[in-house]
C-alpha cells in the first residue's frame, strides 16, 4: 500500500523487552474534523490522564520507524497512577495502524467519532485551503480526489486530499475488529458529542469506556478547538505548511523536533483567525453522486456496526 511503511521499519513494531510494561491502555483513533481536538483539551484535563506531550504523535502511521524508545519519550507524564492513551485521527485511516497497535500494544480500548461525511469532506478541504496546499473548488477536489490518490506518489494526496476515502468508515473500522474485537471499539456520532442535548452524556460514555475513573464532569467542555480557521498572512501560513528554503532556514536554527514543533504550533495559532462562515450554501453546489455515495457508507456502517445516522440519511434525501 502507498501508506503503508516498508518492511524494514516493521522491525520497530515491538516495545523493547525492559520497557514491555509500558503502553497507553486507549486511543482516540479518529475521525479526522470530527472533534478529536476537543475531546483531546477536555481528557487532558481529568488529573490521572496523560496524553503526548503533542497530540498526534503519528507513531503508528508515518513515524513508526523512530521506534519505541521516542514513541515512549512523547509521554512524560507517564506513571502508574495515569491512565495513559493517545488521541490520533489517523490511525483509524491509515492501513497498517490497527495491525501495529495490536502487535506493540495488545488490547487497548478504541474509541472513534464518526462524523456525517459530506460535512467532514468539506471540513477537510476548508483545512486543505486554509493551510495553501487546495487551490480548487470544493466540487473539483471531489471529482479530482481519485485520480489524486492513485498517483504513484500519493502520500501527499493521502494526507490532505482524502475527503470521501476518510469518509468510508465501515472498512476502516473492519481493520480495527479484525485485530481487536468488536467490543474494543467504541462508536459515538459527532453531532452527539458537540451537542447541547447528548453531550455530557456522550463524553461520559467515552469516559466509561477507557476506564476514567474520576467524574466526566471534571471537564469544561464549553470550548470547541480547532474550529475552522484561515490565515492571517499566506506568507506565514507557507513557511509552517510548504516545504521550501524558508522552512528549511528555519528548521536549522530551533533544535530538536520537539521545539520545531512547539515553534509551529505556536505560530500557526498567531497567524490563524476565526473562518469566515459560509454557512450551509456550499451543499448545493455538490454533485448529486456525492450524496449517493455518502449513503451508501452510512448503510454499509449500519449493516456492519448497527451505527445508526438517521439524521445522515435524512439529509441525503433533501439533496436528491
Amino acid at each position: 500500500s502507498e501508506m503503508v511503511q516498508s518492511s524494514s521499519v516493521e522491525a520497530h513494531r515491538a516495545p523493547d523487552a525492559s520497557d514491555a510494561s509500558w503502553g497507553p491502555t486507549f486511543f482516540v483513533i479518529g475521525a479526522q474534523k470530527a472533534g478529536t481536538t476537543s475531546l483531546h483539551d477536555w481528557l487532558i484535563q481529568h488529573p490521572e490522564v496523560c496524553l503526548p506531550l503533542h497530540k498526534e504523535t503519528h507513531y503508528f502511521e508515518t513515524r513508526f520507524g523512530n521506534g519505541w524508545a521516542w514513541y515512549r519519550d512523547q509521554f512524560p507524564c507517564a506513571a502508574p497512577s495515569k491512565l495513559v492513551g493517545e488521541v490520533d485521527p489517523e490511525y483509524l485511516y491509515h492501513p497498517a495502524a490497527a495491525r501495529r497497535i495490536r502487535e506493540a500494544l495488545g488490547t487497548p480500548k478504541l474509541v472513534a467519532v464518526l462524523r456525517e461525511p459530506v460535512a467532514r469532506a468539506y471540513s477537510q478541504y476548508r483545512m486543505s485551503v486554509a493551510r495553501g496546499l487546495e487551490t480548487v473548488s470544493f466540487p473539483e477536489a471531489l471529482a479530482l480526489e481519485a485520480e489524486r490518490l492513485s498517483e504513484a506518489d500519493a502520500r501527499l494526496g493521502h494526507m490532505h486530499f482524502s475527503y470521501l476515502a476518510r469518509g468510508r468508515y465501515a472498512e476502516q473500522l473492519d481493520r480495527y475488529v479484525d485485530a481487536f474485537g468488536r467490543d474494543a471499539l467504541h462508536l459515538v456520532r459527532f453531532e452527539d458529542l458537540v451537542s447541547g442535548e447528548h453531550g455530557d452524556r456522550t463524553y461520559a460514555s467515552i469516559c466509561a469506556h477507557i476506564g476514567l475513573r474520576s467524574d466526566p464532569a471534571v471537564a469544561d467542555r464549553s470550548q470547541r478547538s480547532n474550529v475552522a480557521s484561515e490565515p492571517r498572512s499566506t506568507a506565514v501560513r507557507d513557511i509552517i505548511y510548504r516545504r521550501g528554503r524558508l522552512r528549511r532556514w528555519g528548521g536549522k536554527l530551533i533544535p530538536g523536533i520537539r521545539a520545531k514543533k512547539t515553534v509551529m504550533r505556536w505560530l500557526d495559532r498567531l497567524n490563524s483567525r476565526p473562518a469566515r462562515s459560509k454557512g450551509a450554501a456550499w451543499k448545493a453546489e455538490v454533485s448529486g453522486w456525492v450524496w449517493d455515495e455518502a449513503e451508501r457508507a452510512a448503510v454499509l456502517l449500519a449493516d456492519r456496526y448497527g451505527f445508526a445516522t438517521p439524521a445522515w440519511r435524512q439529509s441525503y434525501a433533501s439533496h436528491r
